[in-house]
């Protein structure tokens, strides 16, 4: 049962971070779509 929960929380982990990666991507683009470089600079 402990192996399952560890399996469990290791792949919540990693799709939190993949999550994480595509607010960023998303987040950048969306930045450089209304034009606002300056804060990306």
């Amino acid at each position: 049962m402990l192996s399952r929960v560890a399996e469990t929380v290791h792949w919540l982990s990693r799709y939190v971070e993949r999550a994480e990666n595509v607010a960023r991507f998303i987040d950048v683009n969306y930045k450089l779509t209304l034009g606002e470089t300056k804060s990306l600079r």
